[in-house]
């Protein structure tokens, strides 16, 4: 099949699944485009977002698989039918894939990105946290800026960690700074719905 795209960071996955897809009886249409994204290692909603955006533009048109560890990755809960569980045995996977594709109801990276920005909820106090830790002040600077208690910051940024899949403040840091277009995306989304 010419048209499945395997997009993964892992060149054994990538190699399997094209041998899978080629050796066995897949009744995929020759015509239909398929795009497998891998997002089993430990992928934060940011990084998927980011990936999404960046695939949307490449594969416009590209009806999405996602391989996934449910149990590792925190997947976005829209995913449903649209997803392989990683332990899965071959037949499993090839019976899955078979499945979405005559379901007819796979969604582009397109559709997933527009579904995962406007299921991030952030409310408004995290998001004046999320800018104020994107500017690099501290827990107790952004209390005293905002006066909240530094429990209800540290609060805010533990709550925002644990939606994005991140452990530290640091590593937080480091990816506002590094996404913020992302971060842009997910504001001006929750500007629009406010």
């Amino acid at each position: 099949m010419k048209s499945c795209h395997v997009i993964t960071p892992c060149h054994f996955t990538r190699v399997a699944i094209r041998q899978l897809i080629g050796s066995q009886p897949v009744t995929i249409p020759p015509t239909a485009e398929l795009l497998i994204i891998d997002i089993r290692y430990d992928l934060s909603l940011i990084e998927l977002v980011l990936r999404l955006k960046t695939l949307k533009t490449l594969f416009p048109h590209r009806r999405c698989i996602f391989i996934a560890d449910p149990i590792r990755s925190k997947m976005p809960h829209h995913l449903g039918d649209d997803y392989i569980d990683s332990n899965s045995a071959l037949e499993e996977i090839l019976h899955k894939i078979n499945t979405a594709i005559g379901s007819g109801r796979l969604r582009s990276c397109a559709e997933h990105y527009a579904t995962i920005i406007k299921n991030i909820n952030i409310t408004e106090a995290q998001m004046r946290v999320m800018r104020e830790i994107m500017r690099g002040m501290s827990t107790n600077q952004i209390a005293k800026k905002h006066t909240l208690s530094v429990k209800t910051v540290y609060s805010h940024a533990s709550n925002i960690k644990e939606r994005l899949n991140i452990s530290t403040r640091y590593t937080l840091f480091h990816y506002f700074t590094n996404n913020s277009s992302a971060i842009s995306v997910i504001e001006s989304n929750f500007l629009r719905n406010s």
